[in-house]
């Protein structure tokens, strides 16, 4: 891997990187995060200049060990390297922050082991002693996120540690302790402030986010692995969120039952991430409904409507948006409030064809005598070269060169909404949305 640039610092560079690699060491890119480079360039130290950033991977007597090189400019080309070395399988993340406020960057590390991770903050110090480099913080982790607050705070470290154990009633099963702990600069450490639980039962984290809360306090959502049972398909992996906010020197769990010990109304059988749907900047959290199915259909397939609610740092939730969600074609509907509640109505989705694509998802309103009436129909076409399906009569949600999306809307009685209110409904599932449902 080339260094950036012809300029002759950057010649010198690579020099000293294929040092490195003589030494039977390899480039070692993070596996996740925003930084997936094994070579990066920060200006850590605020000098105006930037210092490379390399991440190696490499076996001491038969082991293998995972490095971080920092590489410091200087006149006409960069010093030998800091180097760190660490009994590691391989480097998980990387992250710059400035912890303390004092303008130069601190580098955080997830560091990848057989059965757990680790975290490090490290600090570039003129400190001889240290070699040039200061670990200020070496924790074991699951998953972190990092919180930089808008009003000029510096940020914290928000960790979540997962520990297993053999479960009390059964030692052939295994039980999940997660605990999310924030850290924060102080003194030229970083600290523990304060830590809380994750719900009980909670399992491998998925997701962890930051986001203001409804009140403008910090929010973190903290989505893990849940076991969840139904009627219709039985135990599955669902999902279980923990809102968790800092206040008064506490961290808390505000979506956490106290008596339970579990944040039951955030309990889920398919996998969303909390979205901003009312675009308000507070990131909403997803409460799935399963519709009634359609009268008479031969096969069942679950078929959800999902309420948002937003959270306050009390732990107060309020609704803000309802939607019709089609992960297999990546597709929702942002539903108006005249819309039939979520037990007056279901929806069936019909393949009038596997290729091309061409789908009919179908909204009828429930009668009591046990009928259904169909009020709206969407119909989703992937195009092949020269194919136009008829539009006529229909109103056009979607017109590109491989995708058309087309609706039909029947009025009913205390329910009509206009054309363009139809195409302000119909979004596309953003891509973070990603996986976990394949329901109708």
């Amino acid at each position: 891997m080339m260094a950036p640039g012809a300029a002759p610092q950057y010649e010198k560079l690579q020099n000293l990187i294929d040092l490195l690699l003589s030494e039977g060491l390899a480039y070692s890119a993070p596996a996740t995060g925003d930084y997936r480079s094994p070579v990066e360039f920060k200006d850590l130290d605020s000098d105006g200049e930037e210092e490379a950033v390399v991440f190696l991977r490499g076996t001491s007597d038969g082991a293998t060990d995972a490095q971080m090189a920092v590489f410091v400019p200087s006149e006409g080309g960069f010093e030998p390297p800091v180097r760190i070395i660490e009994n590691a399988d391989s480097v998980r993340s990387i992250a710059f922050h400035d912890f303390n406020g004092d303008g130069k960057l601190e580098i955080t590390v997830g560091w990848s082991l057989a059965n757990h991770h680790s975290i490090s903050v490290y600090s570039l110090t003129d400190d001889p002693a240290n070699e040039g480099i200061n670990e200020i913080l070496s924790e074991p982790y699951s998953e972190f996120v990092v919180y930089d607050e808008e009003d000029g705070e510096a940020p914290s470290l928000f960790l979540i540690e997962m520990t297993a154990l053999p479960s009390a009633a059964d030692a052939s099963t295994t039980e999940f302790i997660g605990v999310a702990e924030l850290f924060a600069s102080r003194d030229g450490e970083m600290r523990s402030l304060a830590s809380a639980e994750l719900s009980r039962g909670a399992e491998a984290v998925k997701r962890v986010r930051t986001t203001p809360l409804s009140d403008g306090k910090p929010g973190f959502l903290v989505a893990s692995q849940y076991k969840v049972f139904n009627d219709l398909t039985g135990e599955v992996n669902g999902e279980i969120t923990d809102v968790f906010t800092y206040r008064d020197g506490i961290l808390v769990n505000i979506s956490r039952d106290m008596e339970t010990g579990i944040s039951t109304a955030l309990i889920r059988e398919i996998e969303i991430p909390a979205d901003d749907i009312d675009e308000d900047g507070v990131l909403d959290l997803p409460q799935p409904i399963l519709l009634n199915p359609y009268p008479g259909a031969e096969e069942v397939f679950p078929v959800y409507e999902i309420l948002w609610r937003s959270y306050d740092s009390n732990g107060a939730s309020a609704q803000t948006a309802r939607t019709y969600y089609n992960r297999t074609r990546g597709w929702f509907l942002l539903l108006p409030e005249q819309w039939p509640d979520a037990g007056r109505y279901t929806v069936r989705r019909i393949t009038v064809s596997e290729n091309p694509v061409h789908t009919m998802t179908t909204f009828s309103l429930l009668d009591e005598d046990g009928g259904a009436t169909e009020f709206l129909t969407v119909y989703y076409f992937i195009r092949q070269t020269g194919e136009n399906p008829r539009i006529s009569g229909r109103t056009v949600l979607v017109d590109e060169s491989l995708l058309l999306v087309t609706a039909d809307l029947t009025p009913l009685k205390g329910f009509s909404i206009s054309e363009e209110r139809l195409k302000n409904m119909f979004r596309r599932i953003p891509i973070e949305w990603g996986a976990g449902f394949d329901g109708a």
